[in-house]
């Protein structure tokens, strides 16, 4: 199980509808995550109320919520060529690689 704290990303993945075993847990709810949450809500995307210790058990670095998905995270040394290699072809997508930006 693959954990998402980070706002923009559970932005992304509740407005692209990507629900495939993906849950938003909520444990606090500030500005942010009741955009996020209001989102997920008219989206369809299942939530569900996680208590505060048990978020930070699962994802210590949450900021009151996190989409637990299926799957592991990708690692940060994966090289390029092997991570390409297992992207699924038929999914609509676009890979943007940033390197340096200020």
């Amino acid at each position: 199980m693959t954990y998402i704290t980070g706002f923009h990303a559970m932005e992304e993945i509740v407005r692209a509808g990507r629900q495939g075993g993906a849950v938003l847990l909520v444990a606090q709810a500030g500005p942010r995550v009741k955009r996020i949450l209001e989102q997920a809500n008219k989206a369809g995307f299942p939530v569900r109320q996680a208590g505060a210790s048990e978020l930070d058990r699962l994802a210590p670095d949450n900021r009151g919520a996190a989409i637990a998905m299926e799957g592991e995270a990708r690692t940060a040394g994966q090289d390029l060529d092997s991570w390409l290699e297992g992207l699924d072809a038929a999914a609509d997508g676009i890979v943007l690689v940033l390197d340096h930006i200020e």
